[in-house]
């Protein structure tokens, strides 16, 4: 578990000081001084000025800061960000979400290429660069549970392979459903196998409906990059904006649904912290057979939400501060900076409670429930 909490938190901090070195290298491009650049945060472990800036490494390896002078006030002098040009600060402030997106274009090649030109996706959607096949699988697949079911109850984990149940072979999802409720007893015995691995036996208890509480899948959808050396070369950028699409359409698929439902818990699983990204990380290094592959994958899934994330006009990130560009652009003048502190403190401290919460909330689902 070490291991992978190490792994996990390498694949965030890449994306994390990825986004960061973004602002850096396009600070001083500018000529915008840089008086910290750190990794991590608390207790300093070790410091050394280079190049103007003081570069730090802190005891907490999660995340990390650029510290531009003149960004929280001006100061008199060159290089100070808040004096800066409206140009020089724009480029500087999407430079960490650019980055982000480059690292993860990369990522995301390296990994369509270890699975052979072709990705397996959870839905249909129209792709960009590639098409989209559907294909048979070999055993029918348990490839999520429901919150508080029989399933989860039971200690059931998708990703599996359902092979039989109460010793009758399983071909089809039907079969699956036929056999639970033609169970002699509430208690059902699954012979069920991991992809690529062991199989074993699990017993559940099935509820007053006669079901167990399992989404399976019997084809899968595979995004297809291998057509030719064109949508070969350009599989990361593809992929990339793909991503993208899938991300928006699930998103607003999950906002649809608790609206009409007023179920909020949907979106909540979509809102995931560091604890749910290393619960991913033990997962996919636990029962996956292309374990550096699906790490590429989430890297880039990674750096695709935070430079989605971090450009969304809300008070504290960058997006907001574009925005306040774009104002001071139109209007011909610079925003209250009163109302702007304000807003932008109440933002940073929204933002750190809803991490709190989210980090509270992938605990109990991972590992406490």
């Amino acid at each position: 578990m070490l291991l992978n909490i190490i792994i996990a938190l390498l694949v965030l901090n890449i994306m994390v000081i990825a986004h960061e070195l973004g602002h850096y290298l396009f600070a001083r491009r500018n000529g915008i001084e840089v008086d910290e650049f750190a990794v991590g945060f608390g207790p300093t472990l070790w410091k050394k000025r280079w190049n103007g800036t003081m570069w730090l490494l802190k005891l907490f390896p999660l995340g990390g800061y650029n510290g531009l002078k003149g960004e929280m006030e001006a100061e008199e002098g060159k290089g100070n960000f808040a004096t800066a040009g409206k140009k020089a600060k724009f480029q500087v402030l999407i430079a960490g979400s650019a980055m982000n997106v480059l690292v993860a274009i990369v990522a995301f090649y390296l990994a369509i290429a270890l699975y052979g030109w072709k990705v397996p996706i959870p839905v249909n959607f129209s792709p960009i660069g590639g098409k989209i096949n559907e294909v048979a699988l070999e055993k029918v697949t348990l490839i999520a549970v429901a919150p508080g079911s029989p399933a989860e109850k039971a200690g059931i984990v998708p990703p599996l392979h359902i092979v039989e149940i109460n010793g009758k072979a399983v071909s089809a999802p039907a079969d699956v459903g036929q056999h639970i409720v033609d169970s002699p007893t509430d208690e059902v015995s699954l012979l069920v196998q991991v992809p690529g691995g062991e199989s074993r036996v699990v017993s559940v208890v099935r509820d007053e409906n006669k079901r167990i509480g399992v989404q399976l899948q019997s084809a899968a959808l595979i995004l297809d990059y291998s057509g030719s050396l064109v949508t070969k070369a350009f599989a990361g950028i593809s992929h990339a904006a793909n991503v993208t699409i899938l991300t928006w359409d699930m998103l607003s698929l999950l906002i649809g649904y608790s609206q009409q439902t007023g179920d909020l818990e949907p979106v909540g699983y979509a809102l995931a912290g560091p604890v749910a990204i290393v619960a991913a990380v033990d997962s996919v290094v636990t029962v996956s057979p292309t374990v550096i592959a699906d790490l590429a994958s989430m890297t880039g899934l990674i750096g695709i939400s935070l430079a989605i994330f971090n450009l969304l006009p809300f008070p504290g990130l960058d997006g907001w501060h574009i925005f306040l560009l774009f104002y001071e652009k139109a209007r011909g003048r610079k925003p209250n900076q009163k109302l702007v502190s304000l807003l932008t403190g109440l933002g940073l401290f929204f933002l750190i409670g809803l991490g709190v919460a989210i980090m509270i909330k992938d605990v109990w689902m991972f590992f406490v429930r």
